[in-house]
């Protein structure tokens, strides 16, 4: 009971430190002008590094500097920019739910829960009944075509076609898709943490949650823990969009707004660093 009260007593100091700065921040008195030009710098360093990782990351994707230059222009010329990426990747979510479907609804797998080898057209248990369901508009050809392209899916002699592992779809011999996607997580990091960093200090709710963890690895240790932990991530994946799917189908029945939830999982590895070299002292 003694830590718990401690605890509180010092949450409730920070809180009253915090409202305090704002008060003197809004009053402008002399320290809270000092905090703010150093802020302001922090800031403007911090702007200049993301720039310069946006860049380098466009030009890996074939955009000159010159090229560069005129869209950033266009973009401050402009007041509302389309979100280009969420039209192209408006295919991409629905395939993978028809993949999820396939990987587990009983008329598409076998007797022992594997997804059944389907006829491409026909109705009935079909992939062409999956795509009317997931892709409607999207010609058949087409959502056959994209499956085969992003996702473990082939095409069998006889009209058939096979989903032979997981349901993951890869964007990543697509230039396009992979920069809508590098767009969709930076749009939805930064509005986690813009989300997070704006709340009320006094708001019991808990907030967006973020986190990341991250150790020194060599090579050959990434690539051993990437093995263990990408089968685990997908199954966690799966559960959570069952999760969603459920809240989404109860959501419909409700007048609240509704907005696109979920979580992003991803796993990273930095430009390996150069270990320093060790000069050992010759024998005399």
């Amino acid at each position: 009971m003694g830590f718990k009260r401690a605890k509180d007593a010092l949450k409730r100091e920070c809180i009253m430190a915090r409202k305090k700065a704002a008060t003197n921040a809004r009053n402008g008195s002399v320290v809270a002008a000092r905090a703010t030009l150093s802020h302001r710098a922090a800031l403007e360093a911090l702007a200049l590094e993301l720039y310069g990782i946006i860049r380098a990351a466009l030009k890996t994707y074939g955009l000159s500097p010159g090229e560069q230059k005129k869209l950033f222009g266009q973009s401050q010329r402009r007041s509302d920019i389309r979100q280009v990426s969420v039209e192209f990747l408006g295919q991409i979510r629905p395939l993978g739910d028809l993949l999820t479907n396939w990987f587990e609804e009983v008329p598409y797998v076998d007797s022992v829960g594997a997804p059944r080898v389907l006829k491409i057209e026909g109705n009935g248990a079909t992939f062409e009944s999956l795509a009317k369901r997931f892709l409607p508009g999207v010609p058949l050809a087409d959502v056959v075509a994209l499956a085969c392209r992003t996702a473990n899916v082939g095409t069998l002699p006889g009209g058939r076609i096979a989903l032979y592992g997981d349901t993951m779809v890869n964007l990543s011999k697509n230039l396009d898709g992979v920069l809508a996607q590098n767009i969709l997580h930076v749009r939805q990091i930064f509005d986690t943490c813009l989300y997070n960093a704006h709340r009320d200090p006094d708001d019991d709710k808990p907030g967006r949650l973020e986190r990341i963890v991250t150790h020194v690895l060599s090579t050959m240790e990434f690539e051993k823990f990437q093995g263990e932990v990408r089968g685990q991530l997908h199954d966690l994946c799966e559960r959570f969009d069952r999760l969603l799917k459920s809240a989404a189908e109860r959501s419909t029945r409700q007048k609240q707004p509704r907005g696109q939830a979920g979580i992003g999982i991803y796993i990273y590895y930095n430009r390996p660093t150069k270990r320093p070299a060790i000069h050992r002292k010759g024998k005399k």
